[in-house]
């Protein structure tokens, strides 16, 4: 990513760096996070299997079950409500070349 300046100069770089550990522990710190709405947790989600896919490793390499386990221990009804929008912006917003 370009960081620019309100005149459209370069300032510089952001380089986004994956890490199953960092993704899973976002996501966790995020469903713990009573701030944090169900579309919230859904991104942070997201950001799990775009690491995945990002670094070609397994499924195993983050633990989903907990992750699932947490947010149905905030929203017991809204598991499957989070997994549908993790996929939504899974495939709509988290392009990779």
């Amino acid at each position: 990513m370009i960081i620019r300046d309100n005149d459209g100069a370069v300032l510089g770089t952001l380089e986004r760096v994956y890490s199953p550990s960092v993704e899973q522990s976002n996501a966790l710190n995020a469903i713990a996070d009573k701030t944090c709405k169900q579309r919230d947790v859904a991104s942070f989600y997201s950001d799990c299997m775009v690491c995945l896919r990002f670094l070609k490793l397994p499924d195993s390499a983050i633990d989903f079950g907990t992750i699932n386990r947490a947010i149905a221990a905030r929203w017991p009804k809204g598991l499957e409500r989070v997994k549908e929008m993790a996929w939504d912006i899974y495939r709509k917003e988290r392009r990779l070349p």
